[in-house]
């Protein structure tokens, strides 16, 4: 049986390739911007997580970023190490580390989140406003809608309406 393949339409445009690429492009992006810096997407995202909740513990900050239990003990300890964070003990469960930000932390997160916005305008740069909001509201109702397949933050239904409607970037 010979197959009739459009490579160009059957994996240049196929959606699941676009938004791998996507990723890896953002990535890139992202890290050449905060080179200066040494942060890395998943560091920058415990930064927010911690800032944001503050005595969050590290299985919250895994839920609430989509990253599993290992990969964020490992960059914990780094940002720990880099003297960012501090994990305490929890006194009601001493088998949890509620993590705060250092004021070190507080310093790199301050100088850190004008580079993020703007490695984010390069990233959506040739989109007009309007399309940047579409494209953050298609994609976080296909990500919520197939949750079960994946990795599943948890975050409110509050959360969910402002990134929908593009009040989070």
């Amino acid at each position: 049986m010979k197959l009739s393949v459009d490579f160009d339409r059957d994996f240049y445009m196929n959606v699941g390739y676009l938004i791998r690429r996507a990723h890896q492009v953002a990535d890139a992006i992202f890290e050449s911007e905060m080179r200066n810096l040494g942060l890395t997407p998943v560091q920058y995202g415990i930064l927010i997580a911690v800032y944001a909740h503050r005595g969050i513990d590290q299985f919250q900050v895994g839920q609430a970023i989509g990253f599993d239990r290992t990969t964020i003990s490992y960059v914990v300890r780094k940002l720990c190490a880099k003297g960012l964070i501090k994990a305490l003990k929890d006194p009601r469960d001493r088998r949890s580390n509620l993590l705060q930000l250092t004021a070190a932390g507080e310093k790199m997160l301050a100088t850190a989140r004008p580079i993020a916005a703007r490695s984010l305008d390069t990233l959506l740069g040739r989109l007009s406003a309007r399309d940047r909001k579409k494209l953050a509201a298609a994609l976080n109702v296909l990500v919520h809608a197939h949750e079960a397949h994946g990795a599943r933050p948890r975050i409110t239904p509050r959360q969910r309406a402002a990134v929908a409607r593009g009040a989070i970037r």
